[in-house]
């Protein structure tokens, strides 16, 4: 589901990362590599979103 925003479903694609950067904050940290890239994937559909 990672790329969901590719076939129309931005809204899915940007909570589905809202949630995982909540876990990933919570259980490995704020400042761990896969909460960055986890935080870095939800700025990209954010900016999808955009425009």
């Amino acid at each position: 589901m990672k790329w969901s925003h590719l076939a129309g479903r931005l809204d899915d694609a940007i909570t589905l990362h809202q949630q995982t950067l909540t876990d990933c904050e919570r259980v490995l940290g704020p400042t761990h590599p896969t909460t960055e890239t986890v935080r870095n994937n939800l700025a990209v559909a954010r900016s999808s979103e955009a425009g």
